[in-house]
């Protein structure tokens, strides 16, 4: 059975370049309808959230982003961390050039 399989799964050279190549067109694609900043109000909380967790080491976030109120009395945000934490590494790669520049937070 575990032929078989692995033979319907098999691709050849030709089906992966196609496939690369696919990947490299829809990749192109995003990116250029990509708005490129944060402008809605969830962005914005989920962007504090990865920036709180990098500079602070919490998933609190101020009261004005859309929270809810935690135990301890902090607010957190309605959104799981889970793209927050995507988030976090492309933010700690490029928050030393933003700081370089003369508007970090832009």
């Amino acid at each position: 059975m575990s032929a078989l399989v692995s033979r319907a799964y098999a691709s050849s050279p030709f089906e992966q370049r196609v496939l690369f190549w696919l990947f490299v067109l829809f990749s192109a694609v995003f990116c250029v309808v990509q708005e490129g900043a944060v402008t809605a109000y969830d962005g914005r909380t989920v962007y504090e959230v990865t920036r709180s967790m990098a500079e602070r080491k919490t998933i609190a976030v101020s009261e004005e982003f859309n929270t809810l109120p935690g135990a301890d009395g902090r607010a957190y945000s309605r959104y799981g961390v889970g793209l927050s934490l995507l988030a976090l590494i492309p933010y700690v790669a490029v928050r030393p050039l933003a700081l370089a520049s003369n508007h970090p937070d832009a």
